[in-house]
């Protein structure tokens, strides 16, 4: 409940933000306008510096920024997200079944993901490479039968 309340200001920002690029994604040309918002953002700052007001410039190069950094942190914390989602799975013996299940469904996912899911855990591991007959034996009493 603190997190969600802490993080309140960064969610309505962010809702602002995707409700305004709805709104002006009908527009023509607005795809190609938002491809060169790096240009139009360094004039801007070059061009607020030179007639001195320098605040004003550094308020319009952060913008640009976080329009570039925002959703390429989003996106690595998505990637972070599954990746410990997937060890989570693979942990309690699930991540064969989901990568069967989105193999079956054929949902577009890496490589990477697949040979991750698909992971065993050294104890399961462990388990398969066993003979059946020494299941349960640990390795001091394998030692003590030896001697």
């Amino acid at each position: 409940m603190a997190v969600l309340a802490l993080t309140t200001p960064w969610r309505a920002i962010l809702a602002v933000a995707r409700g305004v690029g709805r709104f002006f994604g009908w527009f023509p040309l607005a795809r190609f306008a938002w491809s060169i918002r790096g240009v139009v953002g360094a004039v801007a700052v070059v061009q607020s510096v030179m007639e001195g007001r320098a605040a004003a410039g550094v308020l319009a190069g952060l913008f640009v920024a976080l329009t570039y950094l925002v959703p390429a942190a989003s996106r690595a914390h998505e990637r972070e997200l599954e990746v410990v989602a997937d060890r989570q799975l693979v942990a309690r013996g699930l991540g064969q079944v989901l990568a069967g299940l989105l193999r079956r469904l054929q949902v577009p996912v890496s490589i990477e993901r697949l040979q991750r899911l698909e992971h065993r855990p050294p104890a399961q591991l462990g388990a398969v490479l066993q003979h059946p007959n020494q299941r349960g034996r640990t390795q001091a009493g394998c030692a003590a039968r030896r001697t």
